[in-house]
């Protein structure tokens, strides 16, 4: 049930409450570009050390720690012993189909800005 064209229903249920709350959440884990740059390293690398994330994303060590054990405490990340190094992972299909989605629709607006500022110089 779409309800009266609103937007206040989707699929019979009323938007907001706790699902809009854990929605938020997430995407507000994306606000911070560490964070960010983290889960699109791992995004397109794959499994990754904190060494191998110090690299990808440039960011400082302590950040990397930071936002990895805010990302673990959000279950967005998984980390794994692998011998004597820690390496960490997209933590489940929904959150790297998110993430995709996220990244698709990035690159699409970033390729029209370019085609804006193209527009504007000609």
């Amino acid at each position: 049930m779409v309800g009266d064209g609103s937007g206040a229903e989707v699929l019979g249920r009323p938007a907001g409450g706790a699902e809009s709350g854990r929605l938020a959440e997430l995407f507000g884990l994306l606000s911070d570009s560490a964070r960010a740059g983290i889960l699109y390293a791992l995004l397109e690398a794959g499994d990754l050390s904190v060494e191998d994330l110090y690299t990808w994303t440039g960011v400082s060590p302590a950040r990397v720690s930071d936002a990895l054990r805010v990302l673990r405490t959000a279950r967005v990340v998984a980390s794994r012993r692998s011998e004597d190094t820690v390496v960490y992972s997209i933590s489940g299909d929904r959150v790297r189909r998110l993430l995709e989605v996220a990244s698709h629709s990035a690159a699409e607006r970033r390729i029209r800005l370019r085609g804006v500022d193209a527009s504007r110089s000609a």
